[in-house]
């Protein structure tokens, strides 16, 4: 997420320095910090990026906005109705990045439930459960499964 707000925060500052108006360049730094941000976490957490593009991107468009028309200071109104247009001439890169995020977060969801079914051995032998042999033994409860432990609890007598 820090990705994508700093690749906002970078859009800004380029778009203040150019004295131009929110746009083209905000759009494609927040949808490429979109890009990296979502390759960066990790892959079960990359669903938490897609939120994150529309609201940079609004902020950073404000904010540019604000740096780059003295007018919008005139009054209240003004402003907002400036900031509409802002919010609005990025309304095409906020669902492209927005939608890149999904698209990252489903991919990278995808081959990681591939690969994790992949580490897993096919079960053996008959009945549903695996054989002893063939249970995964990394922690203490699953070395409790592997010895017969949690089976059905028997009276000692």
């Amino acid at each position: 997420m820090l990705v994508v707000i700093f690749a906002a925060l970078v859009g800004c500052l380029l778009t203040v320095l150019s004295r131009a108006t929110p746009g083209t360049t905000l759009g494609v730094l927040v949808a490429a910090g979109t890009l990296a941000g979502g390759t960066v976490v990790r892959a079960r957490s990359a669903y938490a990026v897609i939120p994150v593009p529309a609201p940079a991107y609004a902020l950073a468009a404000i904010i540019a906005g604000v740096a780059h028309d003295r007018a919008a200071h005139a009054s209240r109104t003004t402003m907002a109705v400036h900031a509409v247009q802002w919010l609005a001439g990025g309304f095409t890169a906020m669902a492209a990045a927005t939608a890149l995020a999904i698209m990252v977060a489903a991919a990278r969801w995808a081959v990681f439930r591939y690969a994790r079914s992949r580490r897993r051995p096919a079960h053996s032998g008959s009945g549903d459960r695996p054989s002893a042999s063939r249970r995964a033994v990394h922690s203490d409860e699953s070395r409790q499964d592997a010895r017969g432990f949690d089976d059905f609890p028997t009276a000692e007598m």
